[in-house]
């Protein structure tokens, strides 16, 4: 698996561990976030990611499945994920003027589980929040290195409470710990050690609301490759 897909992985967990509650309960809606980058190779400015990676994600939900519309400073879609919960798979492009997306299954973990704990709570979005921490070790997928490790700091709030073991199967991110721990859905997300870029996702704006089916569809039109 290249390095891409690994920062990939890592931005899923970001705005990912979601999944529904019991029916009549069942968040339903659109989050807003945004993305702040660090750099943490002289080759590369926030300027790259904020363009190749986004600084706003658009995120819908609905009976578990996701989809994440990521945004430029300009406001144009630079990328997509979509999750489909019956098939524990993510799809996503990162080039939209071909129809390649890529796909891989949630059902298998990559990298080495070192810690998992509760930390601190801070208020947020007008609420008290719980937060966890997750410390991951990885191998260099793209060229010779030593392995690596990333913690992912998780904020939840009260607001959007969900049933997380639906996702007891997505094992890739170690998403099943954040879900099964918090039944919630994050307001933000803190991630350090990742040998690209440092990143900060910050809820902006909860609404709950319908949403058409459609809108998680698969395309006819696109050329699926496994990943």
């Amino acid at each position: 698996m290249k390095y891409l897909t690994i920062f990939t992985l890592l931005l899923a967990i970001l705005t990912g561990c979601n999944s529904g509650q019991a029916a009549g309960n069942t968040f339903e809606g659109h989050i807003q976030y945004t993305i702040e980058y660090q750099p943490q190779q002289t080759f590369l400015d926030r300027h790259y990611f904020e363009e190749k990676r986004g600084t706003a994600i658009h995120y819908y939900y609905k009976q578990g499945d996701y989809l994440r519309v990521y945004l430029t400073p300009d406001g144009d879609t630079c990328r997509f994920e979509l999750y489909k919960i019956k098939e524990n798979r993510i799809y996503f492009s990162t080039d939209l003027s071909t129809d390649t997306v890529y796909t891989y299954s949630c059902a298998e973990g990559y990298g080495d589980l070192l810690s998992f704990r509760k930390t601190e709570s801070k208020p947020m979005l007008n609420q008290e929040t719980v937060s966890y921490e997750c410390t991951m070790r990885y191998d260099q997928a793209s060229a010779p290195g030593p392995p690596f490790q990333v913690a992912v700091k998780m904020f939840y709030g009260p607001s959007i409470k969900i049933d997380g073991s639906i996702y007891a199967d997505y094992k890739e991110g170690f998403y099943n710990k954040f879900a099964e721990a918090s039944n919630s859905l994050p307001l933000r997300t803190e991630v350090k050690g990742d040998p690209l870029a440092d990143q900060i996702i910050q809820a902006t704006d909860v609404k709950q609301q319908s949403l058409d089916d459609k809108l998680f569809n698969k395309s006819s039109n696109w050329k699926i490759v496994e990943r």
